[in-house]
């Protein structure tokens, strides 16, 4: 009897260790998915990264909060805010620039409307790891007011109804239009903590701040930060030669009936895509033709440096005096792309540039470098001076003269200069060992 009852209390034990060791088995196999879940990063950045990259773009950013918050609500339509009870709503056509804080946290911010007017904002932000993202009505500050302003301006151009909310179910898909906000000028990154907006309570939910599994948007990797495919300069002017908006500029000036005036001409490009025609000024030995606008809004330029031409005047012996313009960058054209790149905050300047058209050929310069490369201060009649003197004196190509007086006169680094052919081959121009020029074709 007793032996039965020993052998029943060490089944009953034993039985007790298998339960247990199961349990915990089990517990650590949810732990550690739980952990994966939440350690992992959101796969729509990587996706959305992958897809501009291959189109030229960076707003996988925008595009990846707007995908993030709708794909939320279609998976959870009963905590979706209610459409037909509020005149609440994020507008999620237009988006800030990528705004970056002092931990490497990506914040863009969308308008929040009530019926047309833009009310406030709406912030999304993600971590360096890309594991954790919040949505959230910031603490209002100079950043937030300019944002409110900047949206309101863009609004009122094309105001969205209430009917025509996009992105949604049964509505039309929203299609991102980036808005550049300007911050404060003695503030390095923005501060975007969560508040409350004041003057007005919209009673309005978000999806959940943290990691992707709410969201069914894991995509492995344990957090490890990921860096987007860089969009090297080839790439950015192979799109660019591509864009029809431009091609039509670049024929416009590059004619001799243009090319053989006494003024410059030129086209300045905004972020949307939208040309401008710079102002002409008339080419004396005091200036440099056309004036850039310096605004954060400006992607680029495109101006002509003129064929020689008679200036009307006459030398001692009577002779007509000409005028031989540079048909190559000058210092005041890099100064201007250098003061463009002073701009973005958010470190990525592919997408800059300046284009010169001559009879001598078409060339784009392209700033590569970093925040620190930034450098201003080249224009003026000094400058001037020191460039055409050292254009005369020196052997070689316009190119190759060009790139000695940026690396010897200049000391400037990461500026690229590229040739672009009639047939649509773009070669980079850089100097070899021996002080001369390198021709290396970007990939068709």
């Amino acid at each position: 009897m007793k032996k039965t009852l020993f052998l029943t209390l060490l089944l009953s034990i034993a039985f007790g260790l298998l339960l247990y060791s199961c349990r915990t088995e089990d517990e650590a196999v949810v732990s550690e998915n739980r952990n994966n879940t939440e350690s992992a990063s959101f796969q729509v950045f990587k996706d959305h990264s992958s897809q501009y990259a291959r189109r030229g773009g960076s707003m996988f950013y925008q595009e990846g909060f707007r995908d993030l918050y709708l794909s939320y609500y279609k998976d959870h339509p009963e905590e979706a805010p209610d459409a037909d009870s509020s005149d609440f709503h994020i507008d999620f056509r237009r988006a800030s620039q990528v705004l970056y804080g002092a931990d490497s946290t990506r914040y863009v911010l969308f308008p929040f409307m009530k019926g047309n007017e833009v009310k406030y904002v709406v912030a999304c932000s993600v971590n360096n790891n890309h594991d954790y993202v919040s949505f959230y009505f910031p603490e209002r500050n100079k950043m937030v007011d300019n944002a409110i302003t900047a949206f309101s301006l863009a609004s009122r151009s094309n105001a969205m109804s209430r009917g025509e909310r996009c992105g949604f179910e049964g509505e039309p898909p929203c299609e991102i239009e980036e808005i550049t906000i300007n911050g404060p000028t003695n503030e390095v990154t923005p501060t975007l903590s969560p508040g409350t907006p004041y003057g007005f309570d919209p009673d309005y939910q978000f999806p959940p701040s943290g990691g992707c599994g709410p969201y069914n948007n894991c995509g492995g990797g344990g957090g490890t930060p990921y860096q987007p495919t860089p969009i090297t300069p080839c790439q950015r002017l192979k799109d660019q030669n591509a864009n029809t908006d431009y091609q039509a500029k670049i024929e416009s000036l590059d004619k001799n009936s243009v090319l053989s005036q006494k003024k410059e001409t030129g086209y300045s490009e905004n972020k949307s895509g939208t040309f401008t025609d710079l102002e002409q000024s008339e080419s004396t030995d005091a200036s440099d033709g056309l004036q850039v606008p310096d605004s954060p809004d400006t992607k680029g330029y495109i101006h002509t440096h003129l064929n020689d031409y008679e200036t009307g005047n006459t030398d001692a012996n009577g002779n007509p005096e000409i005028k031989s313009p540079i048909r190559m960058f000058s210092p005041a054209d890099v100064n201007t792309l250098m003061v463009l790149a002073g701009h973005i905050t958010n470190g990525d300047y592919s997408h800059l540039y300046g284009t010169m058209v001559s009879s001598y050929g078409n060339y784009t310069i392209k700033f590569t470098g970093t925040a620190a490369d930034i450098k201003t201060g080249f224009k003026g009649e000094t400058w001037r001076k020191k460039y055409a003197k050292y254009i005369e004196k020196e052997n070689g190509t316009l190119e190759a003269k060009f790139l000695r007086f940026l690396k010897d006169e200049m000391n400037v680094q990461g500026i690229e200069l590229y040739k672009i052919k009639s047939n649509g081959t773009i070669k980079k121009k850089s100097l070899n060992s021996n002080n001369n020029v390198q021709s290396d074709d970007c990939p068709q």
